[in-house]
């Protein structure tokens, strides 16, 4: 009998699994939100591109954000989301 991937099962190609990265400094911060603006314009107000912004923050850094954390403040520009990222990650 064939094995089937569930159609939940697809991650973008940066993603890594992080419970092998002991610490994420600065420049992966960077880099990964780098690679992540390139596959996707800034979120802005737009409550779906939000949640695409939030499932990006949890998969590739293991942040799960609050309800109060989606906003456009913080995830409505690349900038905003580095900057929100390294902050729960107590990176400088």
């Amino acid at each position: 009998m064939a094995s089937f991937a569930s159609p939940c099962d697809h991650r973008h190609p940066f993603i890594r699994d992080r419970k092998n990265e002991a610490h994420v400094d600065a420049e992966e911060v960077r880099k990964r939100i780098a690679e992540y603006a390139g596959m996707r314009p800034a979120p802005g107000s737009d409550d779906v591109a939000q949640v695409e912004a939030a499932m990006f923050i949890e998969n590739v850094f293991g942040i799960a954000l609050t309800d109060d954390d989606m906003n456009e403040t913080t995830l409505g520009t690349h900038d905003a989301i580095e900057a929100f990222v390294l902050t729960k990650l107590g990176v400088k």
